[in-house]
């Protein structure tokens, strides 16, 4: 991944969508692991680009990805 401004989306159950912008090093720790989140439905914490740990409950999430494009500068965490 690059060190430019990174989000992690979510798609909710409900049709809802949310970016959470991450740190690299946040980035970097979940991508690996969304597939096994998603599958074992788990609360794990992911770090936001500001350093705070942000929950998120992957029982309630049907699909997951990474990406740097479309990322507000300056934002933790929003709704799209």
């Amino acid at each position: 991944m690059s060190t430019s401004k990174q989000a992690l989306v979510l798609y909710v159950v409900g049709g809802g969508e949310i970016w959470l912008a991450l740190s690299p090093e946040g980035a970097a720790e979940a991508e690996p692991r969304l597939s096994q989140y998603l599958r074992s439905g788990v609360t794990q914490n992911v770090t936001g680009a500001d350093g705070t740990a942000m929950a998120v409950n992957f029982a309630h999430v049907v699909a997951a990805y990474i990406t740097t494009e479309g990322v507000p500068k300056g934002t933790v965490g929003y709704n799209r």
